[in-house]
């Protein structure tokens, strides 16, 4: 007899979980084994595990004997009980294929008691492993990856009882994940990642990180209806759009943590391989989560339509913020200009465009004067290359800029002058920031007289006219 039991208390009933022909039961008898002092039970019995479990779930097995030979014929045929057994379905917080793998043998013990599953027990056969079973697991809510499993149950314990160290190996296993299992999990292990990083401190917020860098290459590296002109996944594209909601109470604000980790990802310049692609393609995805985390506190806040835009978010964080966001643009420009010399120019062209796309994704959501001042700041940096690489360099920057001038307000950003009978510069350097950069950066191109690098300005300079 089979039984699924949420407690060590015998008088509690079995869970009604046992799918069968007649639908859903609460335990399952299975076939009676005449003379046979090894029997073999190959019944296959489908369970519907609850929701959630705890490490009180688990499996009861009782074996009988059933005495066939009656003395009297009214006399009802006599069940004996003779041993038991039970399997934990949950134990340490893990799904009960990971621990053991799908083959379990049990030892036996003769009638259970309350409090079984903790009480030492008095084992039959000197406690041989007696009963074997072998383990399926189908579910869409438990996962059968070890390193999954261990990675939330790790992170959903106490603070208090996890160490950094335990939480940090359990993101360095997911980072072993296979593609099919990245795809499948992403919203979970995504919503999870980005948690670690709000609610933990620094070190284990920079392993989470690296943790989503590796799954995005994983998705990406999957071809999971991929957009080959954009380059970007459309799983991904499905997340940031409709699933991430910033939802689950942290710390303080995703984008926070998302901008700061993303700086020191930067900062250490020692990617391989495999990462470097990733960042480079997958960069619009953390800029789009930045972007709408912004956006849903601005929205809780009531400020997403705000005239005033200075500090603009938080108190406590619109200053931190917007120093890391220079630095985060001083840094990847600098990771331009060092990239750029030993030749990977295709990779960090996406780059470039990513974070092109993400500035001007600001200018809708955040102080425009900060936006332009990052502006300013990219060209300053860039400006700082070797001239060897003029006319790469002429290509990024107004790659950078068109992408900018394209933003659907840029009229309103940027009027155009009344009079230009009262022309001045400093003036029209305050009054039309935009404006200004263009020529400037026009000026400078044509001073370079390099035919090459001035191809690269008629392009921006036609679509701000």
């Amino acid at each position: 007899c089979q039984q699924v039991k949420a407690s060590d208390v015998l008088s509690d009933p079995p869970l009604n979980c046992i799918y069968t022909s007649r639908g859903f039961v609460s335990e399952y008898i299975m076939p009676v084994q005449y003379h046979n002092k090894t029997p073999q039970l190959h019944d296959e019995i489908k369970i519907a595990l609850p929701p959630q479990l705890s490490e009180s779930h688990h499996l009861v097995f009782t074996f009988y004997h059933i005495n066939c030979q009656t003395k009297k014929k009214k006399e009802e045929v006599a069940e004996t009980e003779i041993a038991s057994g039970f399997v934990p379905l949950y134990p340490d917080g893990r799904i009960v294929v990971h621990n053991q793998g799908n083959h379990h043998a049990i030892a036996l013990t003769g009638k259970l008691e309350d409090g079984y599953l903790s009480k030492p027990l008095h084992l039959i056969d000197g406690g041989k492993q007696l009963f074997q079973m072998y383990f399926s697991l189908v579910s869409t809510i438990y996962p059968e990856d070890a390193s999954i499993s261990k990675f939330l149950h790790v992170y959903h314990t106490s603070e208090d009882e996890v160490s950094d160290e335990s939480l940090i190996a359990a993101l360095n296993d997911l980072r072993g994940l296979s593609e099919v299992l990245a795809v499948q999990y992403l919203p979970v292990i995504i919503n999870n990642l980005l948690e670690v990083m709000t609610r933990r401190s620094n070190q284990p917020s920079q392993e989470a990180f690296k943790s989503l860098i590796a799954i995005l290459h994983k998705v990406k590296t999957n071809k999971v209806g991929l957009n080959d002109k954009l380059r970007r996944a459309t799983l991904l594209e499905l997340y940031s759009s409709h699933v991430f909601d910033q939802t689950f109470e942290t710390r303080k604000p995703v984008y926070y943590p998302l901008c700061q980790n993303f700086l020191l990802y930067m900062m250490e310049k020692n990617l391989n391989g495999g990462e470097e692609d990733s960042i480079f393609v997958n960069s619009w995805f953390i800029f789009d989560l930045i972007i709408k985390s912004m956006t849903l506190e601005l929205v809780d806040n009531g400020k997403l339509n705000a005239s005033n835009r200075v500090d603009i978010l938080n108190a406590d964080n619109s200053d931190n913020f917007t120093k890391l966001l220079f630095r985060v643009l001083n840094n990847l420009t600098r990771y331009f200009q060092k990239q750029i010399s030993l030749g990977k120019i295709d990779d960090i062209r996406i780059l470039n465009q990513n974070l092109a796309l993400f500035i001007k994704d600001l200018f809708t959501i955040f102080d425009r004067g900060v936006v332009i001042d990052l502006i300013k700041a990219y060209l300053k940096e860039m400006n700082k290359m070797n001239s060897d690489l003029v006319e790469v360099n002429t290509s990024f920057k107004f790659e950078f800029l068109q992408i900018i001038y394209d933003h659907e307000h840029l009229v309103a950003l940027n009027l155009p002058l009344n009079s230009l009978e009262s022309f001045d510069a400093e003036d029209f350097d305050y009054n039309h920031p935009l404006s200004s950069v263009l020529i400037n950066e026009t000026i400078s191109t044509m001073i370079l007289n390099s035919s090459k690098a001035s191809k690269n300005v008629c392009p921006s300079l036609s679509l701000s006219l």
